[in-house]
């Protein structure tokens, strides 16, 4: 229902292998891509030592909204205002 609202043609399998592509062949967000695939640290530094900013991924994540077209849809805008307002 969702990839047709939004206008994808493509399957979600063949939708995350190209995002996994294009991180992989961008210079800025090189080496994210395992951490985007949720696969698990391969390397002892990764395991035990090196913490991965999601930050940075998130980043990412804006990123391929704009490669595929997608930033200026609704769903993808971020919440205006102070987050967490009301709540105890």
């Amino acid at each position: 229902w969702f990839r047709t609202k939004i206008g994808l043609t493509k399957s979600l399998k063949a939708f995350r292998k190209t995002s996994a592509t294009l991180l992989a062949n961008s210079k800025d967000y090189r080496g994210l891509e395992d951490l985007f695939l949720g696969h698990a640290p391969r390397r002892i530094s990764e395991k035990h030592y090196v913490q991965s900013s999601l930050n940075v991924l998130d980043d990412a994540l804006d990123w391929l909204r704009g490669e595929y077209g997608l930033a200026k849809l609704a769903v993808f805008q971020k919440p205006k205002g102070k987050t967490g307002e009301g709540k105890r």
